[in-house]
């Protein structure tokens, strides 16, 4: 079959013959990076990302791996072979948009993350014969999971907490996803009968290709675990947080589109469900942004109502399965507002995101509550800062990175009234992306721990000290401008 679309921009006719059932090689394709000076130039790349998709064929469209917002805030896109020379007519000739091409090729980058991603395994297995590991978790984290072992892996997690102290840890299956795959929440409970205890709900892998996401939970729910219960590794802070919080782990949030990212094409962003074509044109397109799919402030900036963009909002609220199981359980575990921190992993770009995020401007009320979730995303950003020297920018998403209508954390705080609510975007800054090595894991693990560990520290201050917001919050945030 051969499809066809017109470039406006350049004035181009781009055709090609469409091929399914293989696995998308990105030969050729070309990532650049597009830095926009002006509200008019940013207008330029959202209107390239609203007119030409990368759904249903990546060869005739443009994947933009960042949402092309404001001015100054840097985007990344993969352009394919055909339409290189049409993508830079329309942008590289304009004095307000700083091009710069990162990868010639990118389909080579690709090729050699998947052979690292199967060969690093092996390379740890003959490094471990001669140097002892020092930390001793329960999991390797060497390797990006397939589902299938990120279930066995979470299993093992479960079994090791219960032996090293019964009853403290269960998996629960929250729903399925839409072609059938388990959500598996990872339950840590010390003490089940206390009903007193606060809860911290995490979860990772809710956009596709972002494999470092659950890797990382992974990682977490390993230390906390590891390093919790078991007394030959137990770190006092650690043992600590069990005592106090109960948590509540899901560390791979859209397993049908995690997999199609594996199996098919790599940078697939959605959940797989099938969809309807836009309205005035005949393209059938599958899958939501889970995380433009929540219900509060849904349909707004940010998400799109065009089931092949990458971004769309889906339906209506909670029209996925995935959010709507996950809306499930967690409303029910807050039905008595014990849910204290509700995080949500991503990657890329190295950000602490509070609310709101669908617009501008907005931000929690009264202002000390957006103060104190000001304060909480500095102290966290500053020590994960200290772990491996990778600054994170901190603020709402629509502030610093993009709108985001119809996110997750929007919804935990604003319908919800959780009272602390941040999405972390992990590393790196961009020279991986989401190629990010596996080598990277237990690094970028450490770093998230230590951010959350500093996370709970300040918000335990906050809750408990009434002169801790003014002594140490005002001294060291902007909050106060909230």
């Amino acid at each position: 079959m051969k499809i066809c679309l017109l470039l406006i921009a350049a004035g181009l006719l781009i055709c090609q013959t469409v091929q399914g059932g293989k696995t998308f090689s990105f030969e050729g394709y070309r990532l650049y990076r597009a830095d926009p000076f002006s509200k008019e130039a940013a207008a330029v790349l959202r209107s390239l990302h609203d007119a030409y998709p990368s759904e249903p064929e990546p060869g005739l469209g443009l994947t933009f791996f960042n949402y092309p917002s404001h001015r100054n805030v840097k985007v990344d896109i993969l352009v394919p072979p055909r339409l290189v020379s049409a993508f830079r007519k329309a942008v590289a000739g304009r004095p307000d948009i700083q091009l710069e091409l990162l990868h010639r090729n990118y389909g080579r980058v690709a090729a050699q993350a998947d052979r690292e991603n199967r060969q690093f395994p092996r390379l740890m297995k003959r490094l471990r014969r001669a140097v002892r590991r020092s930390d001793q978790l329960i999991l390797n984290h060497n390797q990006y999971l397939r589902y299938d072992q990120l279930l066995e892996a979470v299993n093992s997690l479960a079994q090791q907490c219960n032996l090293l102290r019964s009853n403290t840890c269960r998996q629960q299956e929250i729903g399925s996803a839409y072609e059938g795959r388990k959500l598996i929440v990872l339950r840590i409970e010390k003490s089940q009968t206390d009903k007193q205890k606060r809860k911290v709900w995490i979860d990772g892998g809710i956009h596709a290709r972002e494999w470092i996401s659950p890797a990382t939970v992974l990682y977490m729910a390993d230390v906390l675990i590891s390093k919790g219960l078991n007394r030959r590794m137990w770190t006092p802070e650690v043992v600590a947080l069990l005592d106090y919080y109960d948590f509540l782990m899901l560390p791979l949030y859209n397993p049908d589109g995690y997999e199609y990212s594996h199996s098919h094409y790599r940078f697939w962003r959605k959940n797989r469900q099938t969809n309807g074509g836009h309205p005035s044109q005949s393209r059938v397109c599958r899958g939501v942004d889970l995380n433009r799919n929540y219900g509060y402030k849904w349909g707004g900036s940010g998400s799109s109502s065009d089931p092949c963009q990458d971004n769309y909002r889906g339906a209506g609220p909670f029209s996925a399965m995935e959010s709507a199981a996950v809306k499930r359980f967690v409303e029910q575990e807050n039905s008595d507002k014990k849910i204290l921190l509700f995080l949500s992993y991503h990657s890329y770009g190295q950000y602490v995101l509070m609310p709101f995020g669908f617009k501008r401007g907005a931000y929690p009320r009264p202002a000390l509550s957006a103060g104190k979730m000001s304060c909480v995303a500095f102290f966290g950003s500053r020590e994960m800062f200290s772990t491996n020297h990778r600054f994170y920018i901190h603020g709402t998403s629509a502030d610093v990175l993009y709108e985001a209508s119809g996110g997750s954390d929007d919804w935990a705080h604003g319908s919800l009234e959780v009272p602390y609510s941040l999405t972390v975007e992990l590393p790196d800054d961009g020279a991986y992306g989401f190629l990010l090595p596996p080598a990277y894991i237990r690094n970028v693990g450490s770093e998230a721990v230590r951010g959350l560990l500093a996370m709970l520290r300040t918000i335990h201050d906050l809750e408990t000290n009434t002169n801790f917001y003014r002594t140490r919050c005002l001294a060291h945030t902007a909050a106060s401008d909230y």
